[in-house]
């Protein structure tokens, strides 16, 4: 569409009109698929604080290059609401001591990544089997019974009614004494 073709200037403004009005409407699609891109984002188990932030970020940029915004109780909100478990106790605590509505992005990055590193401290010197804090039932039990020997055809002493200690008669819980 080129004005300079237009002969007058009711023609012009009809043909800057349509195209603005174009544009205007694939902004707000491209807007309305941000959000939704937005909305479904998640950090994922390995992810770090910084990559997501890096993601949330672009978000936003993307967002404002389109005439939108996300402030930055939005994006506060968002981080709190798709961290994985392990940030679980952090955000608690923050959202226990500190007004959200006035808690900065890169304030609550910061605080996550200080939790973040903490714990890739502790990690490192104390390993548990799998690199976990806390056991399910399940696997408790499966750590109780390697430990004891059962389920390896192995018998508690005390289940077979031997004492343990020496050669000696092995009187069964029968009640004979």
């Amino acid at each position: 569409m080129q004005v300079a073709g237009k002969k007058t200037g009711k023609e012009v403004w009809g043909s800057l009109k349509a195209r603005y009005v174009g544009e205007e409407r694939v902004k707000d699609a491209r807007l309305q698929t941000l959000k939704s891109e937005f909305d479904n984002l998640k950090m994922k188990e390995g992810d770090t604080i910084d990559t997501y932030a890096g993601q949330l970020m672009g978000m936003s940029v993307r967002y404002g290059n389109l005439g939108g915004s996300l402030d930055d109780q939005a994006l506060v909100k968002k981080l709190f609401d798709t961290v994985p478990d392990r940030f679980i106790q952090v955000v608690v605590g923050i959202e226990q001591f500190f007004d959200l509505k006035k808690l900065s992005f890169a304030d609550a990055i910061g605080r996550l990544k200080a939790f973040e590193e903490r714990i890739g401290r502790g990690t490192n010197s104390v390993k548990s089997e799998g690199s976990q804090a806390l056991l399910t039932q399940a696997e408790w039990e499966a750590r109780q019974k390697r430990a004891t020997g059962e389920g390896s055809g192995k018998k508690n002493s005390q289940e077979n009614g031997s004492g343990g200690r020496g050669r000696g008669r092995h009187y069964k819980k029968s009640g004979l004494l």
